[in-house]
C-alpha cells in the first residue's frame, strides 16, 4: 500500500513539474518570437537556446521545434556554424520550413561548400515547389550550377528563372553556360542583348570580336586556297575583289580588339591585334602588338 502512494505522489510531482515547465517554456518561447521579430538576434538567440536545452534534458530535441528559428538568429548574428548546427537539427524535426533550408544553403555559402549549398537548395525545390522563395532559390541554384560548371543542368533550370531578375550578371551567366555548350545562335543573341544594356560588356565583346576575326581569317584563307589552286587570271581578278571584302572584315574585327585592349590590355587581344595588322599590311603595328603580347 505504501508503495502505491509512493508511486502516486511521483506522478502527481511529475505531472507538476511537467506542468511548470512547460508554463516556463511557453513564456520563453513567447518572448523568444518577440525579440526575433523585433530582429533583436542576440536575446532571440539565446532564449531560443533555453528552450533547446530543456528539449535536450527530457531527450526530446527531435520534438523541439525553435531549432529553425535559433539556427537563423544565429546566422544573423553572425554565428555561421552554430547556426550550421541548428538549421541541421530542423530538418531532422516535423518543423522545418524552406527559410530553414534557405538558411542552411546560406551557411553553406559562407562556408564556401558548393556541393552542399546545391544538395540544400535543391531539396528547397523538393520540399517546397511553391514555396515563398522560390524564385530566389532558382537564381541562386542556377548561380551554383555555372560556379561548379554544371552546364546541362544550368540549361534545364533556366526556364524557371523570373524575367524580372535578368540582369546583366545573370545574363551574362546564361552566356557562359551556351558558350560552354556550343550554342552559338544564343550567344550571338546574348551578345547583342548585353552590349544594347552595356556596350563595354567584356564577354559579349569578346564573343563578337572572336566571331568577326574569325570570319575575316577564314574568308582570307579561303580565298588564298582557291588562288594557290588555280593561279589563273581570273582567280587573280577574283582574289583581288575579295581582299577588299576581308579587309573591311579585318577593320571591323581590329576595331573590336581595340576596344577590348584599350578595357583592359589584356595580352591575348595584343596578340589578336598583332594578327590582324599583319593581315592589313602594317608591319609596324603588327611589331606593336606583338610585344605587348609578350611573344
Amino acid at each position: 500500500m505504501l508503495s502505491k502512494r509512493i508511486l502516486l505522489f511521483a506522478v502527481i510531482i511529475g505531472f507538476a513539474y511537467s506542468c511548470t515547465t512547460g508554463t516556463k517554456v511557453s513564456t520563453v518561447r513567447q518572448n523568444a518570437d518577440q525579440a526575433y521579430e523585433a530582429k533583436d538576434y542576440v536575446n532571440a538567440l539565446a532564449a531560443y537556446e533555453q528552450i533547446i536545452a530543456s528539449y535536450k534534458l527530457e531527450q526530446k530535441t527531435d520534438e523541439c521545434p525553435v531549432y529553425g528559428r535559433a539556427g537563423l538568429a544565429a546566422l544573423n548574428t553572425g554565428d555561421v556554424p552554430k547556426a550550421t548546427d541548428y538549421l541541421k537539427m530542423d530538418t531532422y524535426t516535423p518543423f522545418a520550413t524552406g527559410e530553414t533550408y534557405r538558411g542552411l544553403a546560406e551557411c553553406y555559402r559562407k562556408n564556401d561548400n558548393l556541393s552542399k549549398e546545391i544538395l540544400t537548395l535543391q531539396k528547397y525545390l523538393e520540399l517546397f515547389p511553391e514555396g515563398e522563395d522560390l524564385q530566389d532559390v532558382n537564381i541562386r541554384l542556377f548561380e551554383t550550377y555555372v560556379e561548379s560548371e554544371n552546364w546541362e543542368l544550368a540549361q534545364e533550370l533556366w526556364p524557371d528563372l523570373p524575367d524580372s531578375e535578368m540582369n546583366e550578371d545573370i545574363l551574362v551567366k546564361w552566356f557562359t553556360v551556351n558558350l560552354a555548350l556550343d550554342n552559338d545562335g544564343k550567344c550571338n543573341v546574348l551578345s547583342i542583348r548585353l552590349l544594347k544594356s552595356n556596350p563595354n560588356n567584356i564577354p559579349a565583346l569578346e564573343w563578337q570580336a572572336g566571331q568577326a576575326f574569325r570570319k575575316a581569317e577564314n574568308h582570307y584563307q579561303t580565298e588564298m586556297d582557291a588562288y594557290e589552286k588555280s593561279k589563273t587570271n581570273k582567280q587573280y581578278k577574283r582574289l583581288l575583289e575579295e581582299l577588299k571584302v576581308v579587309t573591311t572584315e579585318f577593320q571591323e574585327a581590329k576595331r573590336q580588339y581595340e576596344k577590348l585592349y584599350s578595357l583592359d590590355p589584356k595580352p591575348v587581344y595584343a596578340q589578336y591585334l598583332s594578327n590582324i595588322y599583319v593581315r592589313l599590311n602594317d608591319q609596324k603595328k603588327a611589331d606593336y602588338y606583338r610585344e605587348k603580347a609578350g611573344m
